[in-house]
């Protein structure tokens, strides 16, 4: 309650930054569980990363909030210990003690890091090799093994969080804590405290709940016949995305349907592409609404060490008709008038007696519309 006035105040403001927007943005695999809808969208940060600049730009912003992250780090135990530091006197007090600091703290959070992604990577590895012996051995209990395997991760990796938390804050206690905030040397020598069995109850039951929940989700979207499997622009790492080989690699990775992207050429045709220039695929700054359709198919496009053509939506039908795995169409309108588009679509599914089985989805408004007429 003593620093309830300190909070009430339009400092708050910068008290909310810090833990809303700076934390979460940076994270370090660690999110509070209320922050962990506040991110980047990842198909955002797709569309910037494509060209060099935006990925430069992406990692410059990243260093810059984890610079600020580091210089910060004293401002919680500075604000919660001094009765009448105000929000602004702690950021400051701590900008201006982590000084010279940086590559100091730095090592202790990656050593700390470090410790934590080793842990849970063997913690993952023990719980999964049962969970692979029961869905080979036993499958029927599959689901059930899954949901206490999963709560039994997700309380792991919030213990192990929480320790790897402690150790950070200890760590810049016996550093800097001390030294610059209270003006001692000594540790702080805290009591323990025994759990009481209330709280191993809730924590029991919170334990089982997960587990039985995460048992219906890994039924639901693992486990049961009904779910399908869809390949985001065909298998991509065995192939180059929208081509006729990924869309072969996702056949033979078991996909039930392959997710493609179709745009129109110069001369009214549909093209499978994703992006509105070559540049990212094929390193030229042409359009796709500005070649023909025998030009774009002529072109060679290359990614994650893999080379292929880029297909008409024609060819693309007929290669996965033939191969028995539907698609999920995207239209990508690059033109003001979408009609076209989806009439040379409907068309072509509709000769190779496919448009009943095919799914067609757009985030333009315009040719859902027409879709549907």
């Amino acid at each position: 309650m003593q620093k309830l006035p300190y909070i009430l105040h339009y400092q708050i403001f910068l008290l909310l930054g810090y833990f809303f927007i700076l934390i979460p943005l940076v994270g370090i695999g660690i999110r509070p569980a209320l922050l962990q809808n506040l991110y980047i969208p990842h198909f955002i940060l797709d569309e910037i990363m494509k060209q060099w600049i935006g990925t430069v730009f992406v990692y410059s912003f990243l260093t810059f909030l984890f610079w600020v992250n580091i210089r910060c780090c004293l401002f919680l135990p500075y604000f919660l210990y001094k009765k009448k530091a105000t929000i602004w006197q702690a950021l400051t007090h701590s900008w201006i003690q982590t000084k010279g600091h940086f590559w100091k703290l730095t090592g202790i959070l990656g050593g700390i890091i470090s410790v934590f992604i080793l842990l849970s990577g063997t913690l993952l590895v023990m719980l999964m090799i049962p969970l692979f012996l029961i869905e080979t051995i036993v499958p029927s209990i599959a689901p059930i093994a899954a949901g206490l395997i999963s709560a039994l991760l997700q309380f792991s990796s919030l213990l192990l969080g929480s320790y790897a938390f402690i150790w950070w804050v200890s760590c810049i206690n016996r550093s800097f804590f001390h030294a610059y905030v209270i003006g001692k040397t000594e540790p702080l020598h805290l009591p323990a405290k025994k759990i009481s069995k209330w709280v191993t109850l809730f924590i029991s039951v919170a334990f089982f709940l997960s587990a039985a929940w995460n048992g219906v989700v890994s039924y639901e979207f693992v486990y049961d016949a009904h779910t399908l499997i869809i390949a985001h622009r065909g298998d991509v790492f065995s192939g180059v995305e929208n081509t006729l080989g990924s869309l072969l690699a996702a056949k033979k990775a078991g996909a039930d349907l392959v997710e493609i992207d179709v745009q129109e050429t110069k001369d009214g045709k549909p093209v499978v592409f994703h992006d509105t220039t070559l540049s990212r695929l094929a390193g030229r700054q042409e359009k796709v609404a500005d070649l023909t359709l025998n030009e774009l198919t002529t072109i060679s496009v290359q990614s994650n060490g893999f080379a292929d053509t880029i297909p008409s939506f024609a060819e693309y039908v007929k290669k996965a008709k033939a191969l028995k795995i539907p698609l999920l169409v995207e239209l990508k309108p690059n033109k003001p008038d979408s009609r076209t588009l989806v009439t040379s679509v409907i068309q072509i599914m509709r000769s190779e007696g496919v448009l009943d089985d095919y799914i067609i989805q757009s985030l333009d408004q315009n040719a859902l519309q027409q879709v549907k007429k």
